[in-house]
């Protein structure tokens, strides 16, 4: 996507209602779900962000429930998450973290009227921080791995997933190939490249998102095992295709997977012939993995 394109979006995407009011403004343009992993991405910024801001006001805010606003409207007017508000609200009227959460999720049971209405609707107004959030965004993330594994079996690909190889490594890779495929690289034309492993992101992959995810993930898969491949299921913006490439990541969209086919590596020879074993920089295992 470009950057421009990218950035008005962004700027027009400031509740989760501006979602389907940007389908209808564009004609259809932007995929619904596009918009709302954009607009998700945001607002975990923004909540971030502003989350010791917000909590340093509690008492304020507080008082300011206690006069008729819900949690909802002050998390409207502050820009902020209603699950996120209504749990810093309920600390702030002397609740524990613990109980906070607990009166959360089992809310239907809660004997102060008031409360259980403005849980109720802070719950069902958040769809970012609020359980179906949650599942939505976990679901993303088993689509994606589930089309990456379907792709894998068709090509006749062998793997171990991330399952497979947690508590072996001090990072875990969605998929890790047991044998590796070429695929080109822009950064050379010349002669395709080696890739050894895969892993899948649920997310728009843009400047912030795909420096930390170099950071934090890939740049360890790299370490380890060599050049690798991420896709970004909801698209990426135009440019950093080379930026990760020059890091010797291959970053792909959805497209790839619907209609890419690959030629299996059966055989790796060095210049006298002989058969070599696919790269291994891997590091000594820690005892207990992480992601």
């Amino acid at each position: 996507m470009d950057i421009e394109e990218y950035k008005k979006l962004y700027r027009e995407l400031d509740c989760y209602d501006d979602v389907k009011r940007l389908v209808k403004k564009y004609k259809g343009k932007y995929d619904e779900e596009l918009l709302f992993v954009i607009f998700t991405q945001k607002h975990i910024r923004e909540v971030k962000r502003k989350y010791y801001q917000v909590g340093n006001q509690s008492q304020k805010l507080l008082s300011e429930w206690k006069k008729g606003k819900s949690f909802t409207q002050l998390a409207r007017e502050h820009k902020f998450s209603p699950v996120m508000m209504t749990q810093i609200l309920l600390k702030a009227k002397g609740l524990t973290k613990k109980e906070a959460l607990s009166i959360m999720r089992d809310y239907e049971n809660c004997k102060d009227r008031r409360l259980k209405t403005e849980i109720k609707d802070a719950i069902e107004k958040d769809m970012v921080y609020s359980t179906v959030g949650n599942a939505l965004q976990r679901e993303r993330g088993k689509q994606g791995e589930a089309n990456i594994q379907k792709w894998l079996d068709a090509q006749g690909i062998t793997y171990r997933t991330e399952k497979d190889l947690r508590g072996k490594f001090p990072k875990t890779v969605d998929f890790l190939l047991d044998k590796p495929f070429k695929v080109k690289f822009q950064t050379h034309p010349d002669k395709p490249r080696l890739v050894y492993w895969i892993e899948s992101k649920g997310s728009f992959g843009d400047t912030r998102q795909i420096r930390r995810d170099y950071r934090e993930q890939l740049s360890k898969y790299v370490e380890m095992w060599g050049p690798g491949m991420v896709v970004y299921w909801f698209d990426y913006l135009d440019g950093l295709e080379l930026w990760l490439e020059a890091r010797d990541v291959k970053l792909v969209k959805r497209s790839f997977f619907e209609h890419a086919k690959i030629k299996k590596q059966t055989k790796e020879k060095t210049k006298n012939g002989r058969k070599r074993k696919p790269k291994q920089r891997t590091r000594k295992a820690k005892n207990t993995a992480s992601k």
